[in-house]
């Protein structure tokens, strides 16, 4: 029987092999155009350091890598952040290149207490926060130009006594 498709014809053998090329072509399309429609969703879940000009936010309750999150800290958990395991924890948030002073402002929870939270850049001490409640509070300090490492990350370190401090954001400007 003639089906007019001569030698180039389709056979049912033949089918099967271009039907799952098909298949995964419109997967991977698939796949692809929903990456697309949700990239910026995926920045904002996923990414543990944004930089913005000379702006630079850190999210401690995304996966952050060690070198940022530094020293006495448990690993981040989502939607939460890191919680101090030492007297003094290490911060290590990195800021932009732009040369000046930079602006540190750490998003913190702790309970409440008397005894103040030291933030100390090398042997300089920046100042000091005390908890007032259970909540996140924001302080912000003033990081000289002549204290920055030549990485332009703040090597912070957090005395935090006994009791445990929870860092949830660092955000640094240049000014």
């Amino acid at each position: 029987m003639d089906t007019g498709l001569g030698d180039h014809g389709l056979t049912a053998r033949g089918f099967g092999p271009v039907a799952l090329g098909i298949l995964i072509g419109l997967v991977s399309l698939l796949v692809l155009t929903q990456l697309s429609q949700r990239a910026d969703r995926t920045y904002d879940e996923a990414t543990a350091i944004r930089v913005e000009g000379r702006r630079v936010l850190t999210l401690y309750d995304r996966t952050t890598p060690t070198s940022v999150l530094g020293s006495g800290w448990t690993a981040p958990v989502r939607g939460e952040g890191s919680w101090s395991t030492a007297p003094e924890a290490h911060l290590n948030p990195p800021t932009s290149s732009f040369d000046g002073e930079v602006l540190v402002s750490l998003t913190l929870a702790s309970p409440p207490r008397q005894q103040p939270v030291t933030v100390r850049l090398g042997d300089a001490v920046l100042g000091a926060w005390t908890p007032s409640s259970h909540r996140e509070e924001t302080v912000t300090f003033v990081a000289p130009r002549s204290l920055r490492a030549h990485s332009y990350d703040l090597q912070l370190v957090l005395e935090a006594g006994d009791a445990p401090l929870r860092i949830v954001k660092v955000v640094t400007k240049v000014r």
